[in-house]
């Protein structure tokens, strides 16, 4: 189920709560493939599922600035996710060794 992120969402909160944000990954044209959510670091993650099309990972929040800095510095971005596993994948496609990043 490899697709191209076309688009992205996302917003944190301050409450006294276990969830502290979401990151929603869209197609191009702006249909949701999966929604992320970041807890706090010694929170029981639920496990990863797929709903209808859209897929939800339950992350530690610690895992949320690196998913933001491939998906604002790559392009293009790809999200998998084995159903199997239940194993969600953010991966870039070959690039070129020294290209300056």
């Amino acid at each position: 189920m490899r697709q191209e992120v076309g688009r992205y969402g996302y917003n944190l909160w301050a409450l006294d709560s276990s969830t502290i944000g979401h990151l929603g990954l869209y197609t191009d044209t702006s249909r949701r493939m999966a929604q992320i959510t970041f807890y706090k670091e010694d929170f029981n993650l639920p496990d990863n599922s797929k709903i209808g099309d859209v897929v939800q990972l339950h992350l530690p929040i610690s895992k949320m600035a690196s998913f933001l800095d491939m998906l604002r510095n790559e392009d293009p971005v790809f999200f998998d996710f084995n159903e199997t596993n239940k194993l969600g994948v953010l991966s870039t496609s070959k690039e070129p060794v020294g290209e300056g990043e």
